[in-house]
């Protein structure tokens, strides 16, 4: 069972699904925890490096990070 999160868009499909994360916030493409990314970019990584590191495309970690801001 999960939860599929809609203020993410279509490019970043999110859920919250308790076989992964730990029941936080992941994107479905990897499985990756939505906080992980967003602390990331916080951390002043560009959004590129922050796509390379967690194998996403660009557009996935722009928009998870427009979200987060």
């Amino acid at each position: 069972m999960r939860l599929t999160l809609q203020q993410y868009p279509d490019v970043a499909l999110v859920v919250i699904d308790p076989r992964f994360g730990w029941g936080a916030p992941v994107i479905t493409t990897n499985n990756v925890q939505v906080d992980m990314v967003v602390r990331l970019w916080r951390a002043g990584e560009s959004l590129d490096a922050v796509a390379e590191e967690y194998g996403l495309i660009r557009d996935v970690a722009e928009a998870i990070c427009c979200i987060a801001a």
